[in-house]
């Protein structure tokens, strides 16, 4: 099995600087395919948080043994009816990803929001694969529905 990495990206590891415009690129073709709206909006917040070096948002990737980026997970501070919580926006990996893995995006990932004084993490998925996140520690929580007014109809 190939040799999987899971980095923290912040600005003060120089091998972040070289994976971020990897990266920007990676969270553009996910947004689109995720039907995320306003990519460079997405994106560039993304990318001020790793430039600033500001907590807001969280972001880590996964690199294999020739350090391309092989998975991603971004989460951010939100706001949700009135309460702070970490919303995970993109989670994604091209490759099985080992449980070590995982176990330990999932550590960081609580840590974070923990370290902010979040109760919470929220995530929206396309996917209705229950069990995948229920080994993260999510529950079905509600429903989000979307109604597309561009259309005419």
């Amino acid at each position: 099995m190939t040799n999987l990495r899971l980095i923290r990206m912040h600005p003060k590891h120089d091998e972040c600087w070289t994976l971020m415009p990897h990266l920007e690129r990676r969270l553009t073709e996910w947004a689109i395919r995720f039907g995320q709206g306003h990519v460079e909006g997405f994106t560039g917040k993304v990318k001020a948080a790793f430039v600033l070096g500001l907590d807001t948002v969280a972001t880590w990737v996964m690199v294999n043994a020739e350090g391309q980026i092989v998975g991603h997970l971004v989460a951010i501070e939100d706001d949700y009816s009135g309460r702070k919580v970490g919303f995970v926006v993109q989670l994604a990996a091209d490759v099985r990803v080992p449980e070590t893995i995982q176990a330990d995006a999932k550590f960081e990932l609580d840590a974070w929001a923990r370290g902010k004084g979040f109760k919470e993490i929220l995530m929206l998925t396309r996917r209705a694969n229950m069990r995948a996140w229920r080994r993260w520690g999510f529950t079905l929580y509600r429903f989000l529905l979307r109604k597309d007014l561009s259309a005419d109809g």
